[in-house]
């Protein structure tokens, strides 16, 4: 296995909304309703558009290609979060199941993490759902909870952490 990390292309668009849904189909049921993750899969095209957009628009998606199959992303910026701002946010990593536990999720939170130090930012949010299994791997990181807020997925209101991370340089210096 060798596994690359690089900046996304809009070639990789679909594999990436591939790889979003097949994680929220993992790592989501019975956290968030079958028909949330339903719809997901019923606007695969809507969410291809989008990711093409974005990866044309703001060039902050990163992808992890084991032999030219997208098998993980990434995506980085300043916080979408008003009442954080003047940080950076990671707005999602996603792994497929059967690469969890390699170290690559660790490799594109990193990436993650020198991207946002690279903006000029030395701390960062991001969102992590209540119940997720991931939070101790941000905890293990220096995440601390410091907020939450009630997002709606579908008619059901759940629970999401805001995640803060300090003095990243430290965290990636000590870690890279």
């Amino acid at each position: 296995m060798n596994i690359i990390i690089r900046k996304a292309n809009i070639e990789d668009a679909k594999e990436i909304v591939e790889v979003k849904m097949s994680s929220w189909l993992t790592s989501y049921k019975g956290l968030i309703p079958d028909e949330v993750l339903k719809n997901r899969q019923d606007t695969m095209k809507e969410r291809i558009i989008k990711t093409e957009k974005q990866i044309k628009e703001y060039n902050n998606i990163y992808v992890a290609v084991d032999n030219d199959k997208v098998i993980g992303t990434m995506s980085y910026g300043k916080s979408r979060n008003e009442k954080y701002e003047n940080i950076g946010e990671l707005n999602f990593i996603y792994l497929l199941d059967e690469y969890k536990g390699l170290g690559i999720g660790k490799r594109l939170f990193f990436t993650g993490i020198k991207e946002i130090i690279d903006m000029g930012f030395n701390s960062f949010i991001l969102n992590v759902l209540k119940g997720n299994k991931t939070i101790g791997f941000y905890e293990k990181y220096k995440g601390k909870k410091i907020d939450q807020k009630e997002e709606y997925f579908g008619e059901q209101k759940l629970t999401e952490y805001v995640m803060l991370f300090e003095d990243i340089n430290k965290i990636y210096e000590e870690n890279k």
